[in-house]
């Protein structure tokens, strides 16, 4: 089995230097070989509307771009982490809904409500817009509640008089 160099041609022993250079002598670097990129490291925090991401420095081969360990670059040139803006674009309008409100009636059937409306939300700001821009069946505003019947006073007949109580108490 006969080796190949990095020029590609079988039976060389060139090997990449320092500075990158097939079959240098690692005197041809004007650019350190490792050096800082900023690279983008999480996810954004909102898929629409405008949210952040944080990009944080790696220390890579110039030549390879592979990541490489930071103590290989120089400490004093390592930029900050920063943070930086993503997915800016419109979020499509959506229905908003708030909390119920309390029922009508403690009991015997009452209505209970909320606000509903059709929202386009861009910087973690809800804007109202009209309700045909959204899709979908737009939630209930309104709905029944406290069905279960109200607790009635049921007159029976008296009953008799218990024995030992003094005639003003029966």
């Amino acid at each position: 089995m006969q080796r190949v160099g990095c020029d590609l041609k079988i039976g060389s022993t060139k090997k990449i230097d320092v500075c990158g250079v097939c079959g240098g002598d690692g005197t041809s670097c004007t650019q350190p070989l490792y050096q800082w990129e900023i690279a983008p490291m999480s996810l954004c925090s909102v898929t629409c509307g405008g949210g952040y991401k944080m990009a944080m420095p790696t220390c890579r081969n110039r030549v390879t771009g592979v990541d490489v360990e930071e103590s290989l670059c120089n400490a004093s040139s390592r930029p900050e982490p920063t943070v930086v803006q993503c997915n800016t674009h419109l979020c499509p309008p959506k229905w908003v809904t708030d909390d119920w409100r309390s029922c009508s009636k403690l009991c015997g059937g009452g209505i209970r409500e909320r606000v509903v409306v059709c929202a386009e939300e861009s910087n973690g700001a809800k804007n109202k817009v009209p309700d045909e821009a959204c899709r979908g069946v737009r939630p209930k505003n309104q709905e029944p509640c406290n069905v279960q019947e109200c607790p009635k006073w049921v007159v029976g007949e008296w009953s008799g008089v218990s024995v030992g109580l003094p005639p003003s108490k029966q």
